[in-house]
This record gives structure tokens, sequence and C-alpha cells, in this order.
């Protein structure tokens, strides 16, 4: 009962229809850091630091996904996206030669194995650089905001060599919304990323230009309300609660999975170092889910 009474006192501390009037013009890019891990940025921004744990298992019979990131992430250092000849250069890239040269652990009765891996991922890549064609790189400014994107035809495009987690997924909507509010004929973001050994393309529906700016300025007003108090929701399970009302399944189940993680599958996000801090250790779902200012935070958010 104190820790749902110390959360409302926190959600009262933490107006959201205060400072009606942006009076000062926002910095998207700070925008975006809090954004996507607002407990985090706020703690760095009092100078503390949470450490979570790295882990990369070396396997000489399979590439890691940090491996593969960093061999697709290296490539696309020498090959531009809005290259005209990207998709032959990539086709001539020495898959083997480059395993040795990257340093992945390869020896040689396994190193075909790995070969025939990332040429296939390779090739699911070129398949849909190829669907998109006429790739450009534009440039945007407002005020000291600036983005750098690709566009192709009326949308955008984002290419991501790893997993679409929701920190990548909130910071494309973020740029997509800075974007759309300067430019009312973009359509959607096309996100190509990977998911275990394939290259995939997810989509964010822009909502226009005129939408797209009061979400910024939402946002940014919530943002500025964070200065002194951290976001009283956690945002993977606040999303997955969202997600969860418009999909017309169960709002609190989907929160508790994800807030307390699956017995020996998926860790929850109560064990990351940052909602520890915040909200305490071993907090069970109902902290929030009791709150009468969860749910519209939430929504103001994540919908």
């Amino acid at each position: 009962k104190k820790y749902v009474e110390d959360l409302e006192k926190k959600f009262n501390k933490f107006d959201c229809e205060k400072n009606l009037f942006i009076d000062e013009e926002y910095k998207i890019n700070e925008l975006k850091n809090w954004f996507i891990s607002p407990q985090l940025d706020w703690l760095n921004k009092k100078n503390i630091y949470p450490s979570a744990p790295f882990s990369h298992n070396a396997n000489d019979e399979k590439i890691s996904n940090f491996e593969k990131f960093k061999f697709f992430n290296n490539l696309f250092k020498e090959v531009l996206l809005d290259d005209k000849s990207l998709l032959v250069k990539l086709e001539k890239i020495n898959i083997k030669e480059r395993i040795i040269s990257s340093g992945i652990i390869a020896p040689k009765n396994v190193i075909d194995i790995k070969e025939k891996e990332l040429c296939k991922m390779r090739a699911s890549l070129i398949e849909k650089i190829d669907y998109l064609k006429n790739i450009e790189r534009k440039y945007i400014k407002s005020g000291s905001n600036k983005e750098e994107y690709f566009m192709s035809n009326k949308n955008t495009v984002e290419l991501l060599h790893s997993k679409l987690n929701l920190t990548k997924r909130l910071e494309i909507w973020i740029r997509l919304l800075f974007i759309s509010s300067l430019n009312d004929d973009i359509q959607k973001a096309i996100i190509i990323h990977r998911k275990d050994n394939e290259y995939k393309t997810s989509t964010l529906i822009s909502p226009g230009k005129i939408k797209s700016n009061n979400l910024l300025i939402e946002y940014f007003k919530i943002y500025k309300n964070c200065s002194n108090n951290f976001l009283p929701i956690p945002p993977q399970s606040s999303f997955k609660y969202i997600e969860a009302i418009k999909n017309n399944k169960n709002p609190q189940k989907s929160f508790s999975e994800t807030w307390l993680g699956i017995k020996n599958y998926i860790k929850g996000e109560r064990e990351q170092p940052e909602m520890q801090i915040c909200f305490g250790y071993d907090v069970e779902p109902d902290l929030f889910l009791s709150s009468k200012s969860f749910q519209n935070l939430s929504m103001k958010m994540y919908s």
C-alpha cells in the first residue's frame, strides 16, 4: 500500500497538464534520448550511471547476434545506403575473407557453415533494399534541430543490423514525427531490420504534419515535467500494456509478463538497474496497475 501511495505522489507531482504553452524551442535529440529510455536519461542527468552486464558468448559453430551486427554494420561504413551501385558492391563482397578479417572465430571445419549463414543474410538484405528502389539521402532543419535521413518515394528508410526492439522503434518514431512535422508528404517509415538470420521489413505510419507536430509538443511537455521527477511508468511494460489494449488482449497480463519476465526464459524489465533505482527491487505489477493515473500517462506516451 505504501508503494502505491508513493507512486501516486509521483504522479501528482508529474502533472502533465502543466506548462500548457511551450515558451522555448525543444531540442529533438534531447527529446529522443529521453523518450527511448526516460528513467536512464533522468538518472544520467543526475550523474548516476547504472551499469548493466554485457554478455557475449563466442561459439565455434554459431555466429552470435553481436558478431552479425558488427559484421554488417562495418560493411555499411564502406558502402552507403544511397549509393547507386550498392547492390552490386554487396554482391561482390567476399564473405569468407570478411569473416577472417572481422575476427569472427571460425575454425576451418566450420568457416563454410558461417559463410553460408552470412550469405543468406546478405541475400535477404539485398532483396529488401532492391524492393525500395531510388533511395536518396535527405537533410531537414528547423531552428537548431536537424536530421539526416534516407528517402524512397514518400517514405523514410531506416536500416538496422539488429532486431527491432522498443528502444529502436521509439527512436525511429520520434525521428519520423520530426520529419513529418516539416514535410506533409511523408507517408511512413520503412524499417529494414534483422531477425535471426534474415532481414525483415516493418513500418511506422506517419500521422501527418499537424498531428506529428502536436505529438512532439505533447511529448516535450511530459519531458519538461521530468526534470525533477522521473517518468513514473516503465516504458517496455507500459508499451505492451497499450499494445494489448489496441489489440483487444489482456493489458494487465501483458504488462505483468513484461515487467516480471518469464522464468528461465526472459528477464523482466524490473531487473534493469535503472528500474531498480527508480522504483525499488522486486516491485510487483500492481504498484503501477492500481494507480489511477497509470493508464492515462501510458496512453499519452505510447498510443
